[in-house]
Formats: C-alpha cells, structure tokens, sequence
C-alpha cells in the first residue's frame, strides 16, 4: 500500500518514471492488484505512452463488462 501512495505522490509532482517503478515494484508482489494497474495506466497516459496503457488496461475494462456487454 506504501508503494501505492508513493507512486500517486509522484504522479502528483510529475515524476512519472519515479511513480511507474513504484507501480511496478508492488506488481511484481501482487501482479493482480487491479487499482495499482490502474494507477499505473493513468501515470503512462500522464507520460503520453498511450499504447501501454491501453494494453494494461483494456483488460481490466473487459474483466468489469458483462459477458456480452458494449461500453
């Protein structure tokens, strides 16, 4: 949860490297943390890498639609 707050601190300053290799750091402990993906999908929008986040979120959006379902 540190590791959260402190990427989101980051974020705040700018420091969108700092904050994505805090991210990273708790994913690697709990790879299916889907709020930490998120945080980190909105610090790689902040730091215009639109197609990683795109990979890293889409599936978290398809993991909440229902079976069938349209956005």
């Amino acid at each position: 949860a540190a590791l959260n707050g402190r990427g989101v601190a980051l974020d705040t300053m700018g420091l969108h490297a700092k904050a994505q290799a805090a991210y990273r750091t708790l994913l690697a402990r709990e790879p299916e943390n889907a709020p930490v993906k998120n945080n980190l999908g909105l610090s790689l929008v902040l730091s215009h890498r639109f197609d990683e986040a795109i990979s890293l979120l889409e599936p978290l959006l398809q993991a909440k639609m229902p079976a069938g379902g349209s956005t």
